[in-house]
């Protein structure tokens, strides 16, 4: 916007906008990764209304480390030939394997792990982390299953 303001997006014009080159389109585009909080709504316009075959996004607020972990694991995961719905998997297992300086339940120091999928909004005992909860879209509906589990469901 003129004067570096923020401007609004609607999200029906983001999702027709991608979905114009969607495969069902006749386009190319196959994947859409919307890697900011509460990008779910979003990623259904574009996956289910529009036909991209593949959107990632997340169903809540998202902690921003977590949410590079796993942009990180995830294009990783797709230049070493990894199908879409396995980095996905790999992307999630890469946010849970991150460690941090802990106890474990015996009082024993111990890298504990940082993150859980699950929404921000839930209490987690210190020093766990509510990293957000992704998603997997597909025309078909979610591949995600429901709260960050490891997919395969439609929900």
């Amino acid at each position: 916007q003129p004067g570096g303001g923020a401007e609004a997006v609607v999200p029906d014009v983001v999702a027709s906008t991608l979905g114009q080159y969607s495969a069902g389109q006749g386009g190319r585009l196959e994947l859409v990764f919307l890697n900011g909080c509460d990008s779910y709504e979003l990623g259904k316009l574009v996956a289910i209304t529009h036909r991209v075959p593949y959107v990632v996004c997340w169903r809540t607020v998202v902690n921003s480390d977590a949410a590079l972990i796993f942009a990180v694991e995830f294009f990783s995961e797709l230049r070493r030939g990894s199908h879409i719905p396995r980095a996905f998997e790999n992307a999630k297992i890469a946010v849970l394997r991150k460690t941090t300086p802990g106890n474990l339940t015996s009082g024993q120091p111990a890298a504990v792990p940082q993150y859980e999928l699950c929404d921000p909004s839930t209490s987690l005992p210190s020093p766990r982390i509510a990293a957000g909860i992704p998603a997997l879209l597909t025309p078909e509906g979610d591949y995600s299953g429901g709260g960050g589990g490891s997919g395969g469901g439609s929900g």
